[in-house]
């Protein structure tokens, strides 16, 4: 009996041993070598708890959730009063997803241990994953309280905050987890992300600057500070952020995403579709990268691979009213009448507010739909009595001859522009030995417009008048497109540009007469006009109807 008593004793030592040596690793961050000693204090002691808590530890380490939560369960059999195997298996459940039993977990955990610091933080986090904000706030306080000093619990308390959308209070928290770790590089992004919500877009790029201090490579400050050099329309420097962000994680869709906007965002739609292209091998059901990609291939005029993506949008998120109303326009513009009332009528069904009073209308007098017309007309008059945009102005054009009504209808499309200042143009001028117009089209090509146009064009007097074209339309080129460009003096590409750089190349060419050739018709810019292009601007044949915009000083009709 002595001796096997002997023999007790030194398994015991060599137990003790093993788990002293388990949690050396695990403290340096090696779990696997942990792993390798918890293993043989688990074979010398098999009915040792606490030797199968801490393998459980070190199987987590090592990302092996599954065996981690075996492990734990193992340690519970054998001591179910075990605080720690408790809730480090509600961590391994949370870190698989498993939200609800990992709370019931570390709910066991504080019953046995009230005051166990980590079953708390770990019960605090799991309530703001879970969407529990306000018990997540209450269980962060009761953190805080006791351990002050834990930038941690004030950082997720902040987050917690943020997500609620209190952001002047999550900034306070922010700046109080980062007064106790001022080099904590996801704090400082966490803080500037805060200040880019409230809008204080300078103070968030210094915040993500000094992170970038610290680690220069920083995905995420990378692309947090490029969002709000984007928001401040310093697209070049927002681009130079996005590319080294991708330099870095060539796949990490977020910055992808944000580039992808910013191209949009230029006009550079080619860029951007095959930005959203990349996000879509990616993730191939990604919502926001399919409306993007859509919107691309509308602007490049690839109508039917631009419905082939809504009809893959609204297969993956069938209750997306705007994806509904957008494929509806472009379904219209194809002249499928039918098809494009249904997807009205779904985006209607989905969210009232997407109500298109007038195109539908229009479209269903394509079809000789002509029951409840006054009914359906009294629809679009309510919209244009609200400022709805359901109240388009140009199929109103051909469903109400009311001067008034089509005012109102114009004046919403003009609203939608930011208003900018009269720029006060022509006193900064010289005076210039032929009078400098400018006609903006998307159509200068064999369309209506030029058909109409093209000799008044060739009938200017060109020893009084300097004629410059603005193209901003699709690629195609044509016999017309050959005589158009020859009367003009200049013929101006400005399809990759917005609008605003768009007013201030006519303006650096002192544009003195600025002419709108399509008004509120297919691919307009009326936002060239809003941003004043020219001193004098006019709208001229290509709308028949007012504009409703104070931009606009003229409108050339007979």
């Amino acid at each position: 009996m002595a001796g096997s008593n002997v023999l007790k004793g030194g398994r015991q030592s060599q137990v003790q041993a093993l788990l002293a040596r388990g949690a050396m690793f695990l403290a340096k961050g090696k779990p696997a070598n942990a792993l390798r000693a918890l293993d043989d204090a688990v074979a010398l002691d098999p009915a040792n708890a606490e030797a199968f808590c801490r393998r459980g530890n070190a199987l987590a380490g090592l990302g092996q959730l599954a065996a981690a939560i075996a492990s734990y369960d193992h340690a519970l059999a054998l001591d179910p009063r075990c605080a720690e195997a408790h809730d480090r298996r509600g961590a391994a459940l949370a870190a698989s997803g498993a939200f609800e039993p990992a709370l019931e977990s570390i709910a066991r955990a504080l019953l046995i241990a009230p005051d166990n610091l980590d079953a708390l933080q770990n019960r605090a986090g799991l309530l703001r994953q879970l969407g529990r904000f306000g018990e997540a706030l209450e269980a962060f306080d009761d953190v805080i309280a006791r351990l002050p000093n834990l930038a941690a619990a004030h950082d997720l308390r902040a987050r917690t905050l943020a997500a609620l959308g209190r952001h002047r209070e999550a900034l306070r928290g922010f700046e109080r987890a980062l007064a106790i770790e001022p080099r904590n590089i996801e704090m400082l992004c966490n803080r500037g992300t805060a200040l880019s919500l409230l809008d204080r877009q300078e103070e968030a790029i210094e915040a993500f600057e000094q992170g970038l201090a610290i680690d220069p490579g920083q995905v995420e400050l990378l692309t947090n500070l490029g969002a709000s050099l984007f928001r401040l329309e310093r697209f070049d420097e927002a681009e130079r952020c996005f590319g080294r962000a991708l330099q870095r994680e060539p796949d990490r869709v977020a910055t992808l995403q944000r580039y992808a906007t910013l191209l949009t965002q230029q006009r550079r739609f080619d860029e951007a579709g095959r930005c959203y292209q990349r996000i879509l091998t990616i993730e191939l059901d990604n919502v926001a990268a399919l409306r993007g990609l859509a919107r691309a291939l509308e602007e490049l005029g690839q109508h039917q691979s631009a419905l082939i993506c809504y009809d893959h949008l609204l297969s993956v998120d069938p209750g997306n009213a705007a994806a509904h109303q957008q494929r509806g326009f472009l379904l219209v513009g194809r002249a499928e009448h039918a098809e494009a009332l249904r997807a009205f009528d779904r985006a209607k069904a989905l969210d009232p507010r997407m109500e298109q009073s007038a195109v539908r209308l229009h479209a269903a007098m394509h079809l000789s739909q002509w029951e409840d017309f006054e009914g359906q007309l009294a629809a679009v008059r309510r919209a244009a009595a609200v400022g709805s945009q359901g109240a388009l102005s140009f199929p109103v054009l051909a469903l109400a001859d009311d001067p008034e009504l089509q005012l109102q209808c114009s004046r919403i499309l003009a609203n939608s522009h930011p208003r900018v200042p009269a720029v006060p143009l022509a006193g900064r001028y010289p005076r210039h030995e032929r009078i400098r117009l400018g006609y903006f089209s998307a159509d200068f090509h064999h369309h209506a417009t030029m058909q109409l146009f093209m000799e008044t064009l060739e009938a200017h007097d060109r020893d009084r008048f300097e004629l410059t074209a603005f193209w901003f339309g699709d690629g195609r080129g044509d016999s017309w497109r050959a005589r158009v460009e020859k009367g003009f003096d200049a013929f101006v590409d400005v399809r990759l540009k917005e609008d605003a750089a768009v007013a201030q190349v006519a303006r650096e060419r002192e544009i003195d007469i600025a002419i709108d050739l399509k008004g509120y018709t297919q691919n307009c810019r009326f936002g060239i006009f809003a941003e004043r292009a020219a001193p004098v601007q006019a709208g001229y044949l290509g709308y028949p109807g007012t504009s409703g915009a104070p931009s606009i000083d003229y409108l050339i009709a007979d």
